[in-house]
């Protein structure tokens, strides 16, 4: 069933904002439709793990099954597959091609103790980088190759959070949090540049954590704390600010994740509204979409986003213990 949402849809949001309504799979603006694909879900991936066969896959494969708790990012391979970061077991998982969601040997092996896994983006040559904000550093991950290590051992971010790769300047841009700043770093990841400091002027943060990039090398980030949104050109100019504190349509509760599509649509998760919302670049509410609730199409804190070239959307519906996927496709 559809639904059509006006650009500046004050009763829709309202809606939103008070929980317990969602909207259908197909959601209609003059830009395009979002149109809902499928879920990954933790009761579709319990099978078995804990069975005589499930361990001795383990030991024999290094692989072996579980199921999601609470994933709060993700990102798809080249191969079909989906890397997924779960922070309740602190587990880095990869949902194979074939619907099997795995723990890699390779990476348990290592005995890293992560305790709060953040942001996951797209490397060189199908390897990730992560963050973990306790331990302050950045990994790089290749399922091809098996490997998993600290991009750089001696690097020591203050609450790294949000992680994005530009591959023209082959730069990394982290989300350091506790610094209420932006660091890049190069490929070896030395910290060569910083934007920004605390405050609430234009280009100052307040507890900054998600951070995106358009094929133009744009900044998108998520200014947590002071509940706007910041842009900046490929010359770190901002070039947009937007946003404000409130329950009404375009206001943010607890921006979070952030992503933008082929069309240049900026979309932001919202934790406390349980609800993704979409912007232009001039800062002005075009729609949104979900509300509280285990429903197709609803969310329970959110907080992960990531949206291919191909325009998929991935949205990571942490406390219902799954990932849903969505399609948007623009009007030609």
């Amino acid at each position: 069933m559809a639904y059509r949402i006006g650009l500046i849809a004050v009763f829709t949001w309202l809606l939103l904002a008070k929980g317990g309504n969602s909207y259908g799979q197909n959601l209609d603006s003059s830009r395009g439709n979002i149109t809902f694909v499928k879920q990954i879900a933790a009761s579709e991936l319990q099978k078995s793990k804990n069975s005589f066969k499930e361990k001795l896959k383990w030991v024999i494969f290094g692989t072996k099954r579980t199921a999601l708790k609470k994933p709060v990012a993700c990102y798809p391979d080249r191969n079909g597959g989906l890397w997924i970061l779960d922070q309740d077991p602190g587990k880095i998982l990869y949902l194979k091609p074939t619907g099997e969601l795995e723990v890699p040997h390779f990476i348990e092996k290592k005995g890293f103790n992560f305790s709060s896994l953040v942001g996951i983006c797209a490397f060189k040559e199908n390897s990730f980088l992560i963050t973990d904000s306790h331990l302050k550093g950045v990994f790089v991950l290749n399922g091809d190759k098996k490997t998993f290590q600290p991009l750089n051992e001696s690097l020591n971010l203050e609450r790294p959070t949000g992680i994005v790769y530009d591959p023209v300047k082959k730069i990394i841009w982290v989300t350091e949090t506790g610094k209420h700043r932006l660091v890049a770093l190069n490929e070896n990841g030395i910290v060569v540049d910083s934007l920004g400091q605390r405050g609430i002027a234009p280009g100052e943060f307040n507890y900054p954590t998600h951070i995106s990039l358009d094929k133009k090398g744009a900044l998108y980030v998520s200014d947590a704390m002071n509940f706007r949104i910041q842009v900046f050109d490929k010359l770190k100019n901002n070039i947009a600010v937007f946003g404000r504190n409130g329950d009404g349509s375009g206001s943010m509760a607890s921006p979070k994740g952030i992503a933008v599509d082929s069309r240049g649509n900026i979309y932001l998760v919202d934790a406390l509204f349980h609800a993704i919302q979409l912007f232009n670049l001039k800062g002005e509410f075009l729609y949104s979409f979900g509300g509280q609730g285990s429903e197709q199409s609803q969310f329970y804190l959110p907080t992960g986003l990531t949206i291919t070239s191909n325009d998929l959307i991935y949205i990571s519906d942490t406390y219902n213990s799954r990932i849903q996927v969505f399609q948007y496709k623009p009007i030609i």
